[in-house]
């Protein structure tokens, strides 16, 4: 809620977790009305914030990495359609579901390294079922140890996978 008015205003006040005594934001973005509000939180917590912004960016993963990355597990795709309806029935609850909305998924696929090998088909078939879902976007992780290596994967992946 605070980061559009930033955008666009000065800024003063506090609040929880926040100090702005006439904060400014130069360069203001160029994009109209503001840049998308994405929000992160595989918990009914986090989907119902993000019910309330831009988009939701839901996270598979497993326990053990819910415990480096401090959220709920979501651990393979039925759990992910789970939070999908959770965040679009707090939009309508909140009067937001005409709004646009951005459903974002991540952790679906491994680093990708072109040095490594991928099964093009069963990728295809991941990226089918996550668009099944009503995802919108699809963040990946792509090596970053070699500029050279990065460039080519990036390359690949939008060979292999981003088709007209």
């Amino acid at each position: 809620d605070l980061l559009p008015t930033v955008w666009r205003d000065t800024t003063e006040g506090d609040g929880l977790g926040w100090t702005a005594p006439g904060n400014i934001v130069q360069p203001p973005p160029t994009q109209a009305p503001h840049p998308p509000v994405w929000v992160h939180g595989n918990s009914p917590w986090g989907t119902a914030r993000a019910a309330r912004a831009d988009g939701w960016i839901g996270v598979l993963a497993t326990d053990a990495m819910t415990r480096t990355i401090r959220t709920s597990a979501i651990p393979d795709l039925t759990a992910m359609a789970a939070g999908v309806d959770r965040v679009r029935e707090e939009r309508e609850r909140v009067g937001r579901s005409a709004d646009p909305f951005d459903i974002v998924v991540t952790g679906v696929l491994p680093l990708l390294d072109v040095r490594q090998p991928w099964e093009v088909e069963r990728i295809r078939d991941d990226l089918g079922r996550v668009a099944e879902l009503g995802a919108t976007w699809l963040m990946v992780n792509v090596i970053g140890d070699d500029p050279a290596a990065t460039d080519e994967t990036v390359r690949r992946f939008a060979a292999d996978f981003m088709s007209d």
